[in-house]
């Protein structure tokens, strides 16, 4: 008991970013941070008054506090660049990790867990045309063909994988494990555009889906899954006959209407075009230079224009059926979902 508990108010404090001191201010001081300490080092367990007070200073309830761990989570990726501090990183770490946790024991009240199959497990990737051959087979294997994908959420989700969306800071795009070494999450930044959303999923996915372990550069690593991304979202075929196969200049026209159709940033379709040849890296060069000089410019490469959005909605719909099946109660859910009973009787009404 000692140890699941010190786990959890450890896992707590992470997740909010908390310091122990801080933590202390926060209860106003009816323990010390030793106390915190102690804790946290399964030494010794607060008696009632002192639990109900961290449960309120953390904001969570007494039985999260004791409830015993059944999942192990591998490693979490963030990207290398990215310069978050290591007081955001436990916070989001923390904040994955619990609703992960609340995530497996709805697919287990529901009976909706299903084991993922890797298309492309097969495929050692030793270089960018390894890239394409798999991303070609995941599109044949999930029936995709050369189309768009309408919603990069839905078709992980339909294929097993577990997308959750996180309040985190700018400088997170996503991040992704593997759960009991088997079930694959992929996290994403909630305020970001769609097309960012989209582009970040499925980079994720070549993360966890890419034979690339003994790529031992890692600025290569997120290269692959870079190239991987924009595969998937516009194939080659696609490339081709939209825009050619050698082009010296692309109209701002042409941009609009594959990022319309195809949910794909202007900066990745450049990218793609220069990856696949279409255009040379001197082009590509003077259209990031062109950029980075010219503040219309650059605005009307940013904008967003897909109109599809790319939201979670799994955990919802099996929140609501494991309700309206009468799997478990309102309260239960509401422990689950981190909402009060009144809010899930607005949202969850029975037919």
């Amino acid at each position: 008991m000692k140890e699941i508990f010190s786990k959890r108010l450890k896992s707590a404090r992470k997740m909010l970013g908390l310091s122990m001191d801080k933590l202390v201010e926060r209860m106003d001081g009816i323990v010390s941070k030793n106390a915190i300490s102690k804790y946290e080092n399964a030494e010794m367990m607060p008696n009632s008054t002192v639990l109900i007070a961290l449960c309120n200073a953390l904001g969570v309830k007494p039985d999260y506090m004791f409830r015993p761990f059944s999942l192990e989570l591998g490693e979490f990726e963030f990207r290398k660049k990215v310069s978050l501090g290591v007081k955001d990183i436990n916070r989001i770490k923390g904040e994955i990790s619990d609703y992960i946790e609340r995530y497996f024991e709805l697919e287990e009240i529901t009976a909706e867990s299903h084991d993922f199959i890797n298309p492309v497990s097969n495929i050692n990737i030793l270089n960018f045309d390894d890239v394409e051959t798999a991303a070609a087979k995941i599109r044949k294997d999930w029936k995709l063909g050369n189309s768009s994908i309408d919603s990069v959420v839905e078709l992980l989700e339909y294929n097993n994988i577990k997308v959750i969306e996180i309040e985190a800071p700018e400088k997170f795009d996503g991040s992704c494990t593997l759960v009991n070494n088997q079930y694959p999450v992929i996290v994403l930044n909630k305020n970001y555009s769609n097309e960012r959303k989209r582009f970040t999923a499925l980079h994720e996915l070549g993360h966890l889906v890419l034979d690339i372990a003994n790529c031992a550069d890692n600025k290569l690593h997120e290269s692959y899954c870079n190239r991987f991304a924009g595969a998937l979202l516009l194939a080659q075929d696609v490339v081709y006959k939209t825009i050619g196969t050698q082009r010296h200049r692309v109209s701002t026209y042409e941009l609009d209407e594959i990022q319309k159709k195809y949910g794909i940033s202007i900066d990745a379709i450049m990218y793609r075009l220069k990856d696949l040849r279409v255009i040379t890296a001197n082009n590509h060069r003077y259209f990031c230079i062109r950029k980075n000089k010219e503040k219309s410019f650059k605005s009307y490469v940013e904008q967003s224009r897909y109109n599809t959005i790319e939201v979670s909605n799994r955990f919802n719909r099996l929140l609501a059926k494991s309700v309206s099946e009468e799997l478990i109660s309102y309260s239960k859910a509401a422990a689950i979902s981190l909402r009060t009973v009144n809010e899930l009787k607005k949202d969850i009404i029975l037919a």
